[in-house]
């Protein structure tokens, strides 16, 4: 379980500095499918359903004991799901939780279109994308689908790390999808309350 819990922490700190979290306001996208995260060997896959501003992950594997998160931007809060125990934990959003979809990478320079390509069942656009991390530039490879100009997949140019959405639907969710579920009970207790003195 480490493990798995090493390796989405690896996988989602790697990645959001990188890639540009969703925001409400760039947010429009509302689709499912799968995201697989490869950094240095470790892979995180997990289904995916997305909604304005809230997202939900269901992991294949525990990620130490979390089998799910839901996203809630709208409450800047995190859901951790602990399926086995029937607990949630609530926690503020972090970077790792980001969907990382935007529409350009973090510190991007520039961005050449190399041409056409199908993936995962959708018309892609191919770009040569160059980043400026500190005072090191990088190159990426980025997938963007022609229709809705969803970064379906991104890659290092050395290949040590990738993020990628497969089985992609773009449709209308359910805002059942992203409430808790009955019959949870929190598992941690609530931030404590800042106390506010009226004048006197």
């Amino acid at each position: 379980m480490m493990q798995h819990r090493r390796g989405l922490s690896i996988a989602g700190l790697v990645v959001s500095s990188l890639l540009g979290c969703t925001t409400g306001s760039a947010w429009a996208f509302e689709f499912s499918g799968e995201r697989i995260v490869t950094i240095q060997g470790v892979r995180v896959a997990a289904q995916v359903n997305a909604k304005d501003d809230r997202w939900r992950f269901e992991y294949a594997y525990p990620q130490g004991s979390v089998m799910a998160a839901i996203i809630r931007q709208d409450r800047q809060t995190a859901w951790l799901l602990l399926s086995n125990r029937r607990l949630y934990l609530e926690v503020p959003i972090a970077r790792e939780h980001g969907l990382f979809v935007g529409k350009t990478l973090d510190g991007e320079e520039s961005r050449e279109r190399i041409g056409v390509q199908e993936l995962n069942g959708h018309a892609t656009e191919l770009f040569e994308v160059t980043v400026l991390e500190g005072a090191e530039r990088k190159q990426y490879y980025q997938w963007v689908t022609v229709a809705e100009h969803f970064p379906l997949k991104t890659v290092s140019k050395q290949g040590d790390w990738s993020v990628e959405y497969r089985r992609v639907v773009f449709t209308e969710q359910s805002a059942l999808i992203f409430e808790l579920p009955q019959r949870f009970d929190r598992g941690n207790p609530p931030p404590p309350r800042e106390e506010t003195h009226s004048a006197q």
